[in-house]
């Protein structure tokens, strides 16, 4: 069973009426998505008004004109002039302070449209999964499973590596869900090395952070190899692996992101290394959404603690886990 739309358009609404908007503006492809069922190409904008008694209207550009005939409640906007136009009635209007453009912003101040901040609004009811949503994170896992599997790492370049993975995704019909990390030896002390012409060799260590989307849904995993292991590599992947299950241990229903951050900590403090980044985030139709104060039944959240030694090498873990109602979370990365 697909998505229900209007069920999610008016999980939006209750909120909005506690809030007391008459109507909020969403210009994040991924949300509109989320609300409407609408894809957008990546390098084009839309927007989507949503009012608490009418159905949400869709605004696209002149050049998307086909999408009027497709989507019944959709209009075409190609001047700042026409969204003031649509949104005149309304008072009291939420945004999203991190999407909507610095021009639409100062152009509806200057007319006085009274905005309000709204950004965590708008995308609190994505924060729990739906069993549809559960199922295309798992599909879009089997297919990081199979392009994992199936990716050489030995004796190439790391930006070969990446390319490859990337083609190998494009051959299964979907695209990546961001630019592939691949690290070898010193580089994998870098939290977000970009892919190099770095020979990986036998004797480094490697880092693949990788993931694609299908269906709009995206997969995060990072795993590493190590194929002729020196005692110090064998000391930090022996480090990660007690590290994880440390932190994972802690991650239960209604249990707040603030312990698990403190948790990682105290794990981090007691094997003797630093803190670099959180211990995840959460995944759906963009891969880092934000978790929220706690913890709750069927998040789709990532595990992904990081060690790293300055300019000399590093290991990171991350699965993407579903959180059940009671008991130990179900790990959908088990590969």
């Amino acid at each position: 069973m697909g998505p229900d739309f209007r069920s999610r358009v008016k999980n939006l609404q209750i909120i909005m009426k506690r809030k007391k908007l008459d109507a909020v503006l969403i210009s994040d492809n991924n949300d509109v998505l989320y609300y409407t069922g609408y894809s957008e190409m990546s390098d084009e904008k839309c927007m989507l008004l949503v009012t608490i008694g009418d159905d949400p209207l869709l605004m696209v550009s002149p050049l998307r004109n086909g999408v009027t005939e497709d989507f019944e409640n959709a209009v075409l906007l190609g001047r700042p002039k026409d969204l003031l136009n649509v949104i005149k009635p309304y008072k009291t209007i939420g945004f999203d302070e991190g999407k909507m453009s610095a021009r639409t912003f100062i152009f509806l101040h200057k007319n006085r449209v009274k905005l309000v901040p709204s950004s965590a609004l708008i995308k609190k009811p994505m924060i729990i999964k739906e069993p549809y949503e559960i199922d295309q994170i798992r599909k879009a896992l089997k297919i990081t499973r199979e392009v994992l599997h199936n990716t050489p790492i030995w004796n190439r370049k790391e930006i070969d590596v990446a390319r490859n993975i990337k083609i190998q995704f494009l051959r299964h019909g979907v695209e990546p869900s961001f630019e592939p990390i691949v690290a070898s030896g010193r580089n994998t002390s870098f939290v977000h090395h970009k892919p190099g012409e770095k020979i990986i060799k036998l004797d480094d260590i490697v880092l693949l952070d990788m993931g694609c989307i299908y269906n709009g849904y995206r997969s995060d995993i990072t795993r590493m190899f190590c194929r002729r292991p020196n005692r110090q590599q064998k000391q930090i992947l022996s480090d990660l692996k007690k590290v994880y299950m440390g932190i994972l241990k802690s991650v239960r229903n209604g249990v707040s992101v603030k312990k698990i951050d403190d948790t990682q900590r105290n794990v981090f403090k007691k094997f003797g290394y630093k803190e670099r980044h959180r211990f995840g985030h959460s995944v759906g139709l963009s891969v880092h959404e934000e978790i929220g104060p706690k913890i709750k039944e069927n998040m789709v959240i990532t595990i992904e603690p990081g060690l790293y030694l300055k300019n000399d090498i590093g290991a990171r873990l991350e699965n993407m886990i579903l959180i059940k109602n009671k008991g130990s979370p179900d790990t959908l990365s088990k590969f």
